[in-house]
């Protein structure tokens, strides 16, 4: 009965979509590279590629092959293949560069930074492009956020959201994630470096002045360059945040 009370609903959303009044154009390719006019969008939303969580391609075998026996007539030049393509696959997956970790990274952060490159093209100025991204290691994190910087966008919001099923089969007895993070980023327009003591440090302590003196822990510059008492840098910059509760 559960099966089908969620059958039910799909098919009930389903209908509610038909009955938009304006359709949709379904795309399939690269998004490395695409036909659209520069600063033609008013928004990008993607889920890309959770670094070395999966090997996306090998799992889309299992349904290739049955929707390739289905529908595969109806579309050959999207089956015409034999499986689903491996070598472009945007994942950091060591076994396709031969065991080699730092290849696999290298190749990972150069894909996913040439498809932030041709969304931030596509947007128009000021508008959002928000992706939706988990992992549990920060070198996940790391060449997300690199490939970003990169492609010239800034991260404007962070929002954690809990979209993955506990009882989904790679969550039983693991330490696999509850939630994904939701990042929203925008072109970055200016090309003026940022100062944390001309921007950050002022803001911190206008926001909470007890905390910054409380919390903040001071380094000695080895250089001997800073303000007047020759102190310079922050470390710990955790206990920020732990002066604010």
């Amino acid at each position: 009965m559960r099966g089908q009370a969620r059958l039910d609903t799909y098919a009930l959303r389903l209908k509610s979509f038909c009955s938009v009044p304006r359709s949709a154009t379904v795309v399939r390719g690269s998004a490395l590279s695409t036909e659209w006019p520069d600063r033609s969008f008013d928004a990008i939303i993607t889920d890309p590629p959770y670094y070395d969580s999966r090997s996306y391609s090998n799992l889309s075998d299992h349904f290739y092959v049955w929707h390739k026996r289905s529908v595969g007539h109806l579309y050959s030049s999207d089956f015409a293949a034999q499986l689903t393509p491996k070598k472009t696959e945007a994942i950091a997956a060591s076994y396709r560069h031969d065991g080699n970790r730092k290849a696999a990274d290298v190749f990972y952060e150069g894909a996913m930074q040439k498809a932030f490159a041709e969304a931030h093209r596509l947007l128009k100025p000021g508008a959002p492009m928000v992706c939706v991204y988990a992992h549990k290691t920060t070198a996940g994190w790391t060449t997300l956020i690199n490939a970003m910087r990169a492609a010239g966008f800034a991260v404007v919001e962070a929002w954690p959201i809990e979209m993955e099923r506990k009882a989904r089969q790679n969550a039983l007895e693991t330490a696999a994630l509850a939630s994904s993070i939701l990042l929203v980023v925008r072109r970055r327009e200016e090309t003026e470096t940022g100062s944390y003591e001309r921007a950050v440090r002022p803001e911190l302590e206008n926001y909470s002045p007890r905390a910054c003196r409380n919390s903040l822990v001071f380094r000695r510059s080895r250089s001997g360059l800073g303000d007047r008492n020759g102190w310079s840098g922050v470390e710990g910059v955790h206990q920020i945040w732990k002066g604010r509760v």
